[in-house]
């Protein structure tokens, strides 16, 4: 059987770092670690102040918003998908540096369709979000990325399927990271059996019956370990594979007939260290 995504909803208010130091200021505080003696007159380990930075949640954190107000209206036949936000790259380390992901948080405003007399949460929303990892290639990480409107109706295949992969592919200098598995994004009593992109991760899912937008926070860590509010993907194996120069892609997709999703606001905060 395959792995299944996790489908949660909760209420809770995920908290936010106050503070967030520079890469700089985390290089200067374990310069100043290391130069310190103990009273044995022995310099404390890196391992040491590692454990230190991390209890004291000393971390940067790479920020990356949008704000735009964007309405996607499927057509009968046709899903709409479009790339709404395109963080800016992953810190490349120093030689000798390790660029290590802790935790990917995802800060989203949206709303879907005004339907009532539909349960609050449906696991198969056709109005909902993923994300990508975008990849360059080469030794370009800063060429801009076109977020534009992808039209399936270019290729009967797209229908049914997302063609973010084959559409990124025609871009010279950013590809695409591929999961290495299709594992099933949700299923439910109410609907067919649905899967992630090859090329993506299931993000979140609008509420239905909900006539305002809504905040939702999502929170994915290594090992398949995450929390968020809505319904939620675990984004399992995401965080392993994000590599330095890497961008998240945010794409808001329409998969249905009336089924329209609009966003007014996304954030990517990424928190990050080196070793």
């Amino acid at each position: 059987m395959m792995p299944r995504s996790k489908i949660s909803y909760q209420t809770k208010v995920l908290q936010t770092p106050s503070f967030a130091p520079s890469l700089e200021d985390v290089r200067t505080v374990r310069y100043l670690l290391a130069s310190k003696t103990t009273p044995s007159g022995f310099h404390l380990p890196n391992e040491l102040i590692l454990h230190i930075l991390d209890y004291a949640r000393y971390h940067p954190i790479a920020r990356s918003e949008r704000t735009e107000t964007l309405e996607l209206v499927p057509e009968p036949q046709y899903s709409h998908t479009q790339l709404y936000l395109a963080a800016e790259p992953l810190p490349i380390p120093k030689e000798g540096e390790k660029l290590k992901i802790l935790d990917v948080r995802f800060i989203v405003e949206s709303r879907g369709p005004d339907f009532y007399g539909v349960h609050q949460l449906v696991t198969h929303n056709p109005s909902f979000f993923e994300v990508s990892i975008i990849r360059p290639v080469g030794s370009i990480i800063d060429a801009p990325i076109h977020q534009e409107s992808w039209d399936p109706r270019s290729n009967p295949e797209f229908g049914s399927s997302q063609p973010k992969g084959i559409f990124f592919n025609r871009h010279k200098t950013h590809g695409l990271v591929e999961r290495v598995s299709m594992p099933e994004r949700c299923e439910g009593p109410l609907t067919q059996v649905q899967y992630e992109g090859s090329h993506s991760w299931f993000l979140l899912a609008n509420r239905v019956a909900y006539n305002d937008w809504a905040r939702h926070e999502v929170i994915w860590r290594a090992k398949g370990e995450w929390e968020g509010n809505g319904a939620v993907g675990s984004g399992d194996g995401f965080v392993e594979k994000l590599r330095p120069g890497d961008r998240i892609g945010l794409w808001i997709r329409a998969s249905k007939f009336i089924w329209v999703n609009k966003i007014r606001n996304a954030r990517v905060e990424v928190r990050y260290t080196v070793l």
